[in-house]
């Protein structure tokens, strides 16, 4: 019989986004922080989770190719980069894209082939 066990941890507040390095470090040691690139170059929330995740040992990749609309092709991107550097934990920082393209990848990661 197929068994699924998902366990979901949430953490809200104000100032919760200052756990982040705790938390990720709790799941591994290598992290891929999934954003578009305004979050990873206009703005210090990209960077400000980097040095949270580095600050407790993690070592960090960050994919800023998120748009829109997360296609297969920026699905792709994600994975691979992911494969590349044996990540461990996925952070989607942003809206709803930069968390499906996290999601999608955390799932693929594992897993041999494409999306398609």
């Amino acid at each position: 019989m197929p068994t699924f066990y998902l366990p979901t941890q949430i953490i809200t507040g104000c100032g919760c986004f200052s756990q982040l390095g705790r938390v990720v470090a709790g799941f591994g040691q290598s992290a891929l922080v999934v954003c578009d690139a305004y979050l990873a170059r206009q703005s210090d929330l990209a960077s400000r989770a980097v040095a949270m995740l580095q600050a407790e040992k993690v070592q960090v990749v960050v994919y800023d190719g998120v748009t829109r609309e997360p296609e297969l092709p920026v699905v792709e991107e994600a994975i691979a980069l992911a494969r590349s550097h044996r990540t461990q934990v996925f952070v989607g920082i942003g809206g709803g894209s930069a968390i499906d393209t996290a999601k999608a990848a955390a799932g693929m990661t594992p897993l041999s082939g494409s999306v398609r």
